[in-house]
């Protein structure tokens, strides 16, 4: 949509990407550590070095469902100052007198 000569870009087709985006951090990971099992635990068969993997491949993913938990509320929380925000500069702006616009 073209408005005033700029072009604006709606938001809505991309907010299932925004998923996928998030999530590739994790993928990209993924090849490493399947490299070193392979390497480490099939041809070496070391069994501890895939319980560090397993432990540490649990701790980010909690990790990261705790940060996305917190990212959803800080922005439910950021909504909500916002709307009352707007809620009080346009009641004060309606409560003004005329003179003053």
């Amino acid at each position: 949509m073209v408005c005033s000569g700029h072009l604006e870009i709606s938001e809505a087709p991309f907010r299932g990407l925004n998923g996928i985006v998030n999530s590739s951090d994790f993928w990209f990971g993924n090849p490493v550590f399947t490299q070193v099992i392979i390497d480490k635990v099939l041809v070496h068969k070391g069994v501890t070095t895939l319980d560090v993997l397993a432990i540490g491949l649990i701790t980010v993913v909690l990790f990261e469902a705790l940060l996305n938990i917190l990212r959803t509320y800080l922005f439910t929380i950021r909504r909500i100052v916002s709307i009352f925000l707007s809620h009080k500069t346009f009641q004060a702006s309606l409560l003004s007198p005329s003179q003053v616009f």
